[in-house]
């Protein structure tokens, strides 16, 4: 967590030191983009006496919509969803039990801090948080058993690559830590990891 929140005070300090160059060529651009890929959920508890650890790679993918307010910094909002993971899971007296879990629903606010390394290829970072409803439910023997659900908020953070292709129209990938160590409770912690291509129209 230190090591976040040292990322995003510098840069912030380097959104304010470039502040009076970015005075000089403020211009919003708006755009509109959609992003698919691979999605990492992981998941550790760490009770007592009943640790547990699982991580899967689902499909997801993400709507967003946005602005370049100059050439070296962007707002972007960000829906998405994903296909949930599945464990099998042993409970005493009860049997295996399946375990479908993943969020139902994400949205991403961040901050981009972008660099145009030449006239069609762009490298950004991002930074900011995602709220995203989980959901668990629990089957034993064919028949659901327990089904939950949670929301939290968590810091987000990621880098990637844009090209444009044609007037207007870039296509780009990247990846994006959308949560870090989001607690569920005392003993859970929770990790969401996107890699996605990307492709994005500037109005």
């Amino acid at each position: 967590m230190k090591n976040i929140l040292r990322t995003a005070v510098l840069a912030v300090a380097l959104i304010f030191a470039t502040a009076p160059v970015m005075a000089q060529d403020f211009e919003i651009k708006p755009y509109a983009g959609v992003g698919i890929g691979a999605f990492m959920l992981d998941v550790e508890d760490s009770t007592p006496g009943d640790p547990f650890a699982t991580d899967d790679t689902v499909f997801g993918g993400f709507l967003a919509v946005g602005a370049d307010v100059h050439e070296y910094l962007g707002l972007e909002l960000r829906v998405g969803t994903t296909s949930d993971g599945s464990e099998s899971i042993i409970v005493p007296g009860v049997g295996t039990v399946a375990v479908d879990y993943g969020p139902s629903y994400f949205i991403s606010y961040l901050a981009k801090v972008q660099y145009p390394a030449t006239p069609e290829l762009r490298i950004y970072g991002l930074i900011g948080g995602t709220t995203a409803k989980v959901e668990t439910s629990f089957t034993a023997m064919g028949f659901p058993v327990v089904t939950d659900s949670q929301t939290e908020t968590g810091v987000s953070f990621g880098a990637g690559v844009d090209y444009t292709v044609m007037d207007n129209v870039s296509v780009g990938a990247e990846w994006v830590r959308y949560w870090h160590n989001v607690n569920f409770d005392a003993t859970t912690e929770v990790d969401i990891d996107g890699i996605s291509a990307t492709v994005k129209y500037e109005f």
